[in-house]
C-alpha cells in the first residue's frame, strides 16, 4: 500500500505469536495513555486514515501497485473470485485469498492455534529470514484469531507493544474505524525488516473481538489489503 506511509511489518509466524500469546493482558491504564498518544501525533494518524481507505478500496484497484517500489520479495495480484480460496474459522470470519497461497496453520505453535482459534495463509514464493525474529517468515501473509476482550482493548496493547519496541518497529499508527459494518480500530506499523504489518481488531460482540494481521512490502501491501477487504463471518 504505497500510500499506507509503510504500515508495519510481517514480523514472521512467531511475531504474530508474541502479539497473540500476550492476550489481553496488557494494563489499560498504560494501553490508554499509548492511545492517547497516538492519537495526538498527526503524523501517525494520517498514516492510519491511509490505510483505512486503502481497505475501502476493491481487489481490483490494488492492482495499481506500482512494482517499481517492490524491494525483491514476490508480488501480489488482486484476488480473482472465480480463482480464489476462502479460508478462516467460524469463529473469525474468512478471507479470499489466490489460489496459489497455502494454509500454514499447522506451522504455528499448536497452543496459539488452540487459544485463539488462529489461521495462517501465506505466498508461500515470499519467504526469508527474519532479522527481527531470527528465522523464516513470510512477507505476504494474512492471519485471522479471536480474542475474549473487548476490541478497543487489543488494539491498545497492540500499540503499547509496537511502541516499547522501538528496535522492532517503527512508526506505529493507529485510528478507529467502521471495518466491514463492524466497529474496528486499525493499527499500522513498519519493522526492522522492512515489512508492513497492518492489524485490524474488528468487535465481535462486547467481550470479544477478532485480530486480522496482514503483511506485506511496498509492492503488495495494496493487493493483500485487498484480500482483506474480503473478510466477513461467511465462508
Amino acid at each position: 500500500m504505497k500510500n499506507i506511509a509503510k504500515l508495519v511489518a510481517i514480523a514472521a509466524l512467531s511475531a504474530v505469536l508474541a502479539i497473540g500469546i500476550a492476550g489481553c493482558g496488557s494494563s489499560q491504564s498504560s494501553a490508554s495513555a499509548g492511545s492517547s498518544s497516538a492519537s495526538e501525533s498527526a503524523s501517525a494518524q494520517s498514516a492510519a486514515s491511509s490505510a483505512a481507505s486503502s481497505l475501502g478500496e476493491t481487489a481490483s484497484s490494488a492492482s495499481s501497485a506500482s512494482e517499481s517500489e517492490d524491494w525483491g520479495r514476490g508480488d501480489a495480484e488482486p484476488v480473482d473470485l472465480a480463482d480464489s480460496q476462502r479460508f478462516g474459522r467460524a469463529s473469525t470470519g474468512y478471507v479470499s485469498v489466490p489460489s496459489d497461497w497455502k494454509d500454514f496453520t499447522d506451522k504455528l505453535d499448536p497452543r496459539m492455534v488452540d487459544s485463539t482459534d488462529a489461521t495462517y495463509i501465506v505466498d508461500p514464493t515470499t519467504e526469508f529470514t527474519s532479522a527481527v525474529e531470527s528465522h523464516f517468515a513470510y512477507s505476504s501473509s494474512i492471519t485471522l484469531e479471536v480474542f475474549p476482550c473487548k476490541y478497543t482493548d487489543k488494539a491498545d496493547e497492540l500499540l503499547y507493544k509496537y511502541r516499547g519496541e522501538t528496535d522492532n518497529y517503527m512508526t506505529p499508527s493507529i485510528e478507529k474505524i467502521t471495518f466491514n459494518g463492524k466497529d474496528a480500530s486499525i493499527l499500522g506499523v513498519t519493522s526492522a525488516d522492512n515489512v508492513d504489518i497492518t492489524n485490524i481488531v474488528i468487535e465481535r460482540d462486547a467481550n470479544t473481538c477478532i485480530l486480522i494481521t496482514a503483511w506485506g512490502t511496498r509492492s503488495t501491501d495494496e493487493a493483500v489489503l485487498g484480500y482483506v477487504s474480503t473478510w466477513s463471518m461467511d465462508k
